[in-house]
């Protein structure tokens, strides 16, 4: 199962969520615009969860590193000013 989910699942699941949050402006900085929201904290909190050393056993933390697009994302809210 977690097999199943490492190779044909997330990738699924983070190839659709990149393909939007390029479409919705890969210019802008966050996934729907030039300011934060919902859906930015909530792909940096799943992409930090699978790529920590604590994320899901048997998914290796490196799932998510084709997806270059949700990264920036991530890195773009850990960068954003509280």
């Amino acid at each position: 199962m977690r097999r199943e989910l490492a190779d044909q699942t997330i990738p699924r699941s983070f190839g659709f969520l990149e393909k939007r949050a390029t479409q919705n402006g890969s210019a802008w900085p966050f996934a729907v615009g030039a300011k934060l929201t919902v859906a930015d904290l909530a792909i940096t909190g799943l992409v930090g969860y699978l790529s920590s050393r604590g994320g899901l056993r048997g998914v290796p933390t490196s799932v998510t590193d084709p997806f270059m697009r949700l990264n920036a994302i991530r890195e773009h809210v850990h960068s954003y000013p509280k």
